[in-house]
């Protein structure tokens, strides 16, 4: 059930995205902060990102409420050491981290399926121990070495594809071509430290 505040919250939303849609036509900017209560908490793009701004948004949004939703009901049953991770986009929504207990990821698919919504959720999570400072450090480091590599390259669509590390694991997410999708995932595999690739990929048809 989704709370009359978290309704609000959209609503808010819909109506800021529909005048920074009107502003940008006007002024053909391409990146927006969303800002609430004077704090940029996320950025959406206007002319490069295949998603409108609704799109961007909700999936935002949807984002924001399925990790609030788990981290509030792991919290609630006194789960312990774990960390979640939410990445939504065009309604695929990717759930990656830890927790300490297969019970655990039977309460988060639990507590996804009793959100109402048209979306797919696809739920990574895994048994493990905390990681620790050194092993969060080198998933920043092959993130970083990923977008690099995608930005010399011209013929990936750099802002059309969402990265995700989780260990030496690599989720690739977005709209893209089969083309772009088989380079991307290319470039990743051959990134140092990456051991698999899981392509998250909607295709779409190269009309160049």
């Amino acid at each position: 059930m989704i709370t009359t505040k978290y309704k609000r919250s959209i609503s808010v939303f819909y109506r800021f995205a529909v005048l920074l849609t009107t502003i940008c036509c006007l002024s053909s900017c391409s990146l927006i902060p969303i800002v609430v209560g004077g704090t940029a908490i996320t950025t959406i793009s206007v002319a490069t990102d295949p998603r409108n701004v609704l799109s961007q948004i909700d999936d935002y949004t949807l984002g924001l409420k399925i990790r609030n939703e788990i981290n509030k009901t792991l919290k609630r049953h006194k789960s312990k050491d774990f960390s979640i991770n939410v990445n939504s986009y065009n309604k695929k929504v990717l759930i990656t981290g830890y927790v300490n207990k297969i019970s655990d990821i039977a309460m988060v698919n639990k507590i996804t399926s009793s959100i109402t919504g048209n979306f797919i959720i696809i739920n990574q999570l895994q048994i493990r121990n905390i990681p620790t400072i050194y092993d969060k450090s080198k998933e920043k480091i092959i993130l970083s070495k990923i977008k690099t590599s995608f930005l010399r390259d011209k013929n990936i669509p750099t802002n059309s594809i969402s990265v995700v590390v989780d260990q030496k694991k690599v989720f690739l997410m977005g709209i893209v071509t089969k083309s772009e999708g088989a380079k991307a995932a290319q470039i990743t595999a051959n990134t140092k430290g990456v051991d698999h690739v899981i392509k998250l990929f909607e295709y779409i048809e190269n009309n160049k």
